[in-house]
C-alpha cells in the first residue's frame, strides 16, 4: 500500500469523529478519495481541513490538475516551454508547456494553468497559443515552471548527489564563507535629542546585555552585532605556499593577508578569526544530501 493510499484511508477513518476544522487559509492539500464517498462524492478532498470542492468549480479543476501533474511528474523532471506569441507591447506572452514521456512531448498547458490559478482561455485553447503570462524583464518560462513546482511539490526530498538534485541549495552552497572579522556587540539607545546613537561597544554579548539593562527603559536600548571588518592589508603578506607535486615542490605566492585594524590606531595585525586567510568554514556545515527542500526548484525548466 502506497503512502498516499494510507494517508487517504487515515483521512476517511478519522473524519466525522473530530470537530469541524478551520478551512485552510492559503492552499489545500488535495487527495483523491474512492467513488461514492459521502463527504466528497466528486472524488477530491483536502486532507487538512476536510474541504470538498463542488464539481465544475475552479477549485475542483485545480485539485484535479494538481493530482494529475503529481502522477505524471516527479521531482527532478524537466518541464519544457514553447513561446507561442508575444503581444505588440511586449508586456505579455503566450507559452505552452510539455514534459517528455517515452521520447514524446506531452502537452500539459491546460493542467498547469488550473494548478497555478491562471487557467488557459478558450480563445488561446482554440488557437493553440498556450497560457497568457503578463509581465516582462525576466524569464517568464522559468516563472511558470517555478510557480508550478511550488504548487505540486512544496517540499521534496533531496535527490542526492548521484540524482543531480536540482535544488539551488547545492548551487549556492560553499564550504567556506568570507570572514566578517572580529565581532563586537554594540548597544544602541536614544540620546537626549531622541536620536538613536551607538552608546558603546563590548567584546562579549554578556557585557552588552548588562549595559543595556542599566540603560533607562524609555531610551529603548538595542543590541546589534558590529564587526571590526576583515580587509586586505597593504603591509602584511602571507607566506608563500609550497605544494609537493610530481615535479618537486611548487611555490604559490599568496599575496597580501587579510587583516583587521585596531580601534586605538595601533599597527595592523593578522585577523584572529580567519588567521589572515579571509575565509572561514561555513557555519551551516558541509553540503548536505539528505535534507528536505522547500525552494520551488523540484522541476527543471528548459526552452524548446
Amino acid at each position: 500500500m502506497s503512502d498516499a493510499t494510507s494517508a487517504t484511508n487515515a483521512t476517511i477513518a478519522v473524519r466525522g469523529k473530530q470537530a469541524k476544522t478551520k478551512r485552510c487559509e492559503y492552499s489545500h492539500d488535495w487527495v483523491a478519495l474512492p467513488d461514492g464517498y459521502r463527504r466528497a462524492p466528486d472524488g477530491y478532498i483536502c486532507r487538512v481541513c476536510d474541504y470538498a470542492p463542488k464539481r465544475d468549480s475552479e477549485e475542483y479543476r485545480k485539485a484535479e490538475a494538481i493530482l494529475h501533474l503529481r502522477d505524471v511528474l516527479r521531482p527532478g523532471d524537466t518541464v519544457y516551454t514553447v513561446l507561442r506569441h508575444v503581444s505588440r507591447s511586449g508586456m505579455s506572452r503566450n507559452i505552452d508547456l510539455y514534459y517528455m514521456a517515452d521520447g514524446h512531448p506531452q502537452w500539459i498547458s491546460a493542467y498547469v494553468g488550473h494548478a497555478i490559478g491562471s487557467p488557459q482561455s478558450m480563445k488561446n485553447w482554440q488557437r493553440s497559443q498556450g497560457l497568457t503570462v503578463g509581465g516582462c524583464g525576466m524569464d517568464m518560462g522559468f516563472h511558470i515552471v517555478n510557480s508550478l513546482s511550488y504548487v505540486i511539490f512544496p517540499t521534496y526530498k533531496c535527490l542526492g548527489k548521484d540524482g543531480h538534485c536540482p535544488s539551488n541549495y547545492h548551487v549556492n552552497h560553499r564550504d567556506s564563507v568570507r570572514c566578517d572579522g572580529v565581532p563586537r556587540w554594540a548597544v544602541y539607545a536614544l540620546d537626549d535629542a531622541g536620536t538613536v546613537q551607538k552608546q558603546a561597544r563590548y567584546s562579549t554579548r554578556v557585557e552588552a546585555e548588562l549595559a543595556a539593562s542599566l540603560t533607562p527603559s524609555d531610551r529603548r536600548p538595542e543590541i546589534e552585532t558590529d564587526y571590526i571588518s576583515c580587509f586586505r592589508s597593504e603591509t602584511v603578506r602571507m607566506p608563500d605556499l609550497e605544494i609537493e607535486s610530481d615535479g618537486g615542490k611548487v611555490t604559490i605566492p599568496q599575496g597580501k593577508a587579510n587583516t583587521i585594524q585596531r580601534m586605538d590606531d595601533g599597527p595592523e595585525e593578522v585577523c584572529p578569526v580567519c588567521n589572515g586567510h579571509g575565509r572561514v568554514p561555513n557555519p551551516d556545515g558541509p553540503e548536505r544530501w539528505n535534507s528536505v527542500h522547500m525552494d520551488g526548484y523540484a522541476l527543471r525548466h528548459k526552452w524548446l
